[in-house]
Parts: C-alpha cells; sequence; structure tokens
C-alpha cells in the first residue's frame, strides 16, 4: 500500500508546546444600557445641548437671511443708481453740446452787435500799451494789491 505520508501538512508545521499558562476565564461584558437617542428619550443635559445648539443654528440661519435680503437691496440701489447716472451724463452731454454752440466767437459777436448795439472796432481806435510795473488793481479804497499771477508765495504767510 502506498504511503501519503508526504502529503501529511502537520508534519511541517511546528509543534505546539503546552502553555505553562493557567488558562484564564472570560467573562463576558454587562449589557450597555440602550442609548438615550435609540430609546426614544433623552436626558436633561442632552435636551439642553440640543436645544442651545438649535437656538445657535436659528439665529445664523437668520443672520444669514437678513445680510441676504441687505445685500439685495444694495444691489437694487446700486443699480438703479448706475442708471440714474448713466441719464445725468447723457443730459450732461447734450447740455454741454447746446452750451458749445451757443458760446461760439460768431454768435458773441453777433450778440454784442445786435442787442448791446456795439460796432466792430476799426484798426485805428486800437491802442497798445506796454506797462513797466506788474499788473495791479485797487479794491474799495487805498488797498493796492497785486495780481494773483504776481503774488509771491513766500509773502503768502
Amino acid at each position: 500500500m502506498l504511503d501519503n505520508t508526504a502529503y501529511d501538512y502537520e508534519l511541517f508545521e511546528p509543534k505546539k508546546q503546552k502553555s505553562t499558562l493557567p488558562e484564564v476565564e472570560v467573562k463576558a461584558l454587562p449589557k450597555k444600557k440602550k442609548s438615550a437617542i435609540n430609546s426614544g428619550k433623552l436626558t436633561k443635559s442632552e435636551i439642553k445641548r440640543y436645544s442651545i445648539l438649535f437656538a445657535i443654528g436659528i439665529l445664523l440661519f437668520g443672520g444669514f437671511v437678513a445680510a441676504k435680503a441687505n445685500y439685495y437691496e444694495l444691489n437694487n440701489q446700486y443699480i438703479s443708481s448706475q442708471t440714474e447716472l448713466k441719464q445725468l451724463q447723457s443730459e450732461y452731454v447734450c447740455l454741454e453740446v447746446e452750451y458749445e454752440s451757443n458760446v461760439s466767437v460768431s454768435n458773441i459777436e453777433e450778440y454784442a452787435i445786435d442787442v448791446l448795439g456795439m460796432q466792430v472796432p476799426d484798426t485805428n481806435q486800437i491802442k497798445y500799451i506796454t506797462l513797466t510795473q506788474e499788473d495791479r488793481y485797487e479794491i474799495k479804497g487805498d488797498k493796492v494789491q497785486a495780481s494773483i499771477i504776481a503774488i509771491d508765495p513766500s509773502n503768502i504767510f
């Protein structure tokens, strides 16, 4: 008969030695109480903790809603200010064009001749003079002041 000892794997495993340690008795742990959440009953400290968290959550949510409302209101004011600014800028351009058309040299000359009865000066009516001193003017009395152009900045203060 054939011997199957070549296939006996227990021969190749290390042999177990008998333990010199005493056997330890294993005791089952006492069952834990059911958690308050699972049983549906909460303790006072848990109720207090959850109510504080709930109140903080409500406050944060209310602050968020108020901030968003304030943001939308300011955004609407900004948009209305932008549209008003664009309208005023277009009105300014229209007024500037009207001003430029009314303040031309030909319009001023026309107004002076027609309305004020002035005449265009002849060449013999124009006389040029040269001054040896700087420009000066008088204000109500004896005080004499130099023109703004000729003021010495060191004498201002």
